[in-house]
C-alpha cells in the first residue's frame, strides 16, 4: 500500500527582531498566523509575509511556512 498526505493545517511565522543584546546577538520575537490555506503556493505565503512585515514596528528576521499533514494508507 502506498503511504499519502493529507494536508491539515498551515501556519505563517514571522520572526521579528527587536533588538540585540550586549554581546550583540539578535533578539526575536515570532508573530504567528493560523489558517493559511494548505494549497497556496510558497510564493503567495512569502507575498502576504512580505505585506505583512510592512506592518510590523520592527524588521522581519525570518519568514517561516509550516505544513501540517497525515500520513495514511490509501
Amino acid at each position: 500500500m502506498a503511504v499519502t498526505r493529507v494536508a491539515n493545517d498551515c501556519n505563517l511565522t514571522l520572526v521579528l527582531q527587536t533588538g540585540v543584546d550586549p554581546q550583540g546577538n539578535p533578539i526575536t520575537k515570532k508573530k504567528t498566523f493560523s489558517n493559511i490555506k494548505t494549497g497556496a503556493s510558497h510564493q503567495d505565503v512569502f507575498d502576504v509575509a512580505s505585506a505583512l512585515a510592512n506592518l510590523q514596528q520592527h524588521g522581519v528576521n525570518k519568514v517561516l511556512r509550516a505544513d501540517i499533514g497525515e500520513l495514511v494508507n490509501a
